[in-house]
């Protein structure tokens, strides 16, 4: 059986270099995108919009979207970007967090439309 740290190499940040593809498992994996478990190259600024999109969540609601009680379950409670949205948030953080959490990198929001967000 493999534990988190034997099949992945893990560290809590790596250098971005504008243009540039990473490969370094980064972070805490409830907070990683889907395309840093699926590799092996990723961009850097999307990554980073999900992981605020993760931050957001929690602290618009007291807990993490996406769980589980192991690294796998984790991994692919992440994989269906499947989580669930309390009915007392508002229209706005709602669209805010979705644009956040969108499984393609390239259909998520950028830092640059999360900034002109009307929720923002």
């Amino acid at each position: 059986m493999l534990t988190e740290c034997e099949d992945c190499r893990l560290s809590l940040s790596t250098e971005y270099h504008p243009g540039e593809k990473l490969n370094t498992f980064c972070g805490s994996p409830a907070y990683a995108a889907p395309e840093v478990f699926l590799g092996p190259m990723y961009s850097g600024p999307p990554v980073d919009v999900w992981s605020l999109g993760v931050i957001l969540h929690v602290m618009v609601t007291g807990y993490e979207p996406f769980r589980g009680q192991d690294y796998w379950k984790m991994r692919q409670s992440v994989l269906t970007g499947r989580y669930y949205v309390p009915d007392y948030l508002s229209y706005e953080i709602r669209t805010l967090i979705a644009s956040m959490l969108t499984l393609n990198p390239m259909d998520r929001a950028t830092l640059h439309h999360l900034r002109q967000h009307p929720w923002v």
